[in-house]
């Protein structure tokens, strides 16, 4: 069965969204989250480092130019920002179960 829960509420009625998601859902839902921000955060660190290497060789090479090349290295730490963001919004999608009962995150 598959957790209709994320569907707009005029979609499904609350109790049958409900009845088709396993009591697992909630862990799986804050699983993605978890592996969304894990995986921008290492993208974020491989950039950032393959970046950095790159302005370390241009710097011994042609030293008047190392401040043009600052931009990917913030292009990178900004990709970590984006998965924090992409994981807030996965996160605040995510409805709990309580008994018969739907119960958002507060």
């Amino acid at each position: 069965p598959v957790c209709f829960a994320a569907l707009p509420d005029h979609a499904m009625s609350s109790a049958d969204s409900l009845s088709l998601c396993p009591t697992y859902a909630p862990a799986l839902g804050f699983g993605g989250a978890m592996i969304a921000l894990v995986m921008a955060c290492v993208g974020s660190a491989y950039g950032t480092g393959k970046a950095a290497m790159g302005i370390s060789t241009i710097g011994v090479e042609q030293p008047d130019i190392v401040m043009k090349n600052i931009i990917p290295v913030v292009m990178a730490g900004v990709l970590g920002i984006y998965g924090l963001i992409i994981a807030v919004i996965i996160s605040n999608q995510i409805v709990g179960v309580v008994g018969n009962a739907a119960r958002r995150n507060p």
